[in-house]
């Protein structure tokens, strides 16, 4: 099963994530990138994002990373949560996307993706001083 990589987020926050990325492992392959800004309507927003979901659905399912919770990002990824080809992961940090991008091609199912970035940006976030003055 091919799945792709959409990062939804507020601003230009997701295209400096992949960018980041690229420059840690290499080639971050094939991301696409969905930027919420206020350059736009919020009825503009969700037609742009609606055409970019049906092509992406088209021929793959997708694995939506999107920055915050609550966020408009989110707001208007939830609604393709109806469709079992999409899966949605919130929280969106530098080692979600980095296994994200590293287990994409081994794994066996969209939902395991969800769960590999769901766990890796879980781990990402530390309190150093809990961490390193035990």
């Amino acid at each position: 099963m091919q799945i792709k990589i959409l990062i939804v987020t507020h601003g230009q926050m997701g295209g400096e994530f992949v960018k980041t990325a690229s420059d840690i492992i290499g080639s971050a392959g094939e991301i696409e990138f969905f930027p919420v800004t206020r350059d736009f309507s919020a009825d503009e927003i969700k037609s742009s994002f609606s055409q970019l979901m049906e092509k992406l659905l088209s021929d793959s399912a997708v694995l939506i990373l999107t920055d915050m919770l609550g966020g408009t990002p989110t707001n208007i990824s939830m609604p393709f949560l109806e469709n079992d080809s999409v899966e949605i992961v919130t929280g969106l940090n530098l080692p979600m996307l980095i296994r994200t991008i590293q287990r994409k091609t081994a794994v066996e199912s969209l939902k395991e993706l969800a769960s590999i970035a769901a766990g890796a940006g879980a781990e990402g976030v530390v309190n150093c001083r809990e961490v390193f003055n035990e």
